[in-house]
């Protein structure tokens, strides 16, 4: 009885390892929507830096930083090494924002929301293709 149980756990173990990648990973629409509040985030910050409010950009680098966890997980899932390092840099990207935000430094804020921005672009040039309807698919 206690070798069958033992050999259940075992069983029940390893078949969780095999579905960890797939864990917190997001689905299209999500992802999709994530992108609409970085592209909201990148107005609202830029106007925050160009209005010295080290608060608003302050929180704008956390929300940021909220985002790029899911969408390195997303493509992390999909096996897309570089966009997953493009999302790591946003992140620790918007945390230098945070950090200059904090501390009412709009040039290294400045310089961080650039950062930001750069791994938006790239990933986008990478991985993202227009459709003819105007919406956004994958490469």
């Amino acid at each position: 009885m206690f070798r069958s149980f033992s050999r259940m756990l075992a069983t029940a173990a390893i078949g969780s390892l095999l579905i960890l990648p797939a864990v917190g990973a997001i689905d299209e629409a999500e992802f999709a929507n994530l992108m609409k509040q970085a592209g909201k985030l990148n107005g609202a910050t830029k106007k925050a830096i160009d209005a010295g409010d080290g608060a608003t950009i302050t929180a704008n680098a956390a929300e940021y930083s909220r985002i790029a966890k899911p969408v390195a997980d997303f493509y992390k899932a999909k096996h897309v090494a570089d966009a997953v390092e493009f999302a790591n840099t946003m992140d620790s990207s918007a945390q230098k924002l945070a950090a200059a935000g904090k501390a009412g430094n709009m040039a290294d804020a400045g310089a961080a929301f650039q950062a930001v921005t750069g791994t938006c672009a790239g990933c986008h040039n990478a991985h993202r293709i227009k459709n003819a309807d105007g919406t956004y698919g994958f490469k």
